[in-house]
């Protein structure tokens, strides 16, 4: 049988990316795939733009929810448990995808049962449209193993996958506990269980404007916190401790270890505000990083010298 696909898409507040978004996703040239597309309790037009797109088009088979808000995490739970199709993609709001998209990655994802998630090339996409300028990548591919991962296997961007949705339920799926970094959670999951291929051309274009989380200093710190958070979970399972999401769900985070990839990271995040300028911004998302999780000795110092200085 010729597998089916459901491409879900949820939006909340980004009216202005309604119709270039939707215009490369319904342009997808795989029969047999299906549209599940959510506007998460938006407090703009985003819901009416994303319905009357619909209306234009026809008859496309696209199922457009409108709800009051959950944030993405519960909102992909939610969904993809109450489809059935043989595969899951999404598209992240406001991000652009090449009419082959899905094709491509479903040959690649067919021509082997060991293969649960296809990523291909990211690019970069703005109000303008796609960007030139910015360096197009391609993932690196993942053989499933049984040793623990020394990185997070991504399929380019969390947009950019197609996932079988046969190893996503065996993985258990997306967890609420991760309001960010539900994708990295997933891909962990998933590494032991398949294997991640790619299509190294460039499929898939990631909106970098307003109101994403790489725009946004402080949600970009939480990010960092739940993707550390996935780490330390993957390493307790691979070591046969209990998984702390598992054990303490949303409350996982104040527990984290201090570990230098999470230094590492807030460090980045925090010496960039400073450089612009933002110190009263810098002294206050450290100040609520040291609440949620212990700080090393650098990011001590550092939250002392913008706190001063602010």
């Amino acid at each position: 049988m010729t597998p089916t696909v459901t491409i879900y898409s949820s939006w909340y507040n980004r009216e202005h990316r309604v119709y270039p978004s939707l215009e490369h996703l319904f342009a997808q040239d795989y029969p047999h795939t299906e549209f599940v597309l959510i506007d998460d309790g938006s407090t703009d037009e985003t819901g009416e733009r994303i319905e009357a797109f619909c209306r234009e088009r026809g008859d496309r088979n696209a199922t457009v929810i409108r709800q009051r808000n959950k944030g993405l995490t519960r909102t992909l739970i939610d969904a993809i448990d109450s489809g059935s199709s043989d595969y899951i993609a999404l598209l992240g709001a406001g991000d652009l995808c090449a009419p082959e998209k899905i094709t491509r990655q479903i040959e690649i994802a067919e021509s082997s049962k060991s293969v649960g998630v296809v990523g291909c090339g990211v690019g970069y996409c703005s109000e303008t449209g796609i960007d030139p300028t910015r360096a197009h990548h391609a993932p690196k591919e993942h053989t499933a193993t049984h040793s623990l991962p020394k990185r997070i296997p991504r399929p380019g961007t969390h947009g950019a996958a197609l996932i079988r949705r046969e190893s996503y339920e065996q993985a258990g799926g997306y967890r609420a506990a991760f309001k960010y970094a539900q994708d990295a959670d997933l891909w962990l999951r998933l590494a032991p269980l398949c294997d991640f291929r790619t299509v190294p051309e460039t499929l898939y274009w990631k909106y970098q404007g307003s109101g994403t989380v790489l725009a946004n200093p402080e949600r970009s710190l939480v990010q960092a916190l739940h993707s550390e958070l996935a780490w330390q979970s993957s390493e307790a399972r691979w070591h046969g401790r209990p998984d702390p999401v598992d054990v303490l769900g949303d409350d996982a985070t104040y527990f984290l270890r201090p570990t230098w990839r999470l230094e590492a990271r807030i460090l980045k995040k925090a010496w960039r505000l400073m450089r612009q300028g933002e110190l009263t911004r810098a002294a206050a998302v450290l100040t609520a990083v040291r609440a949620a999780t212990p700080l090393g000795g650098a990011l001590k110092a550092l939250a002392s010298i913008a706190t001063r200085a602010s």
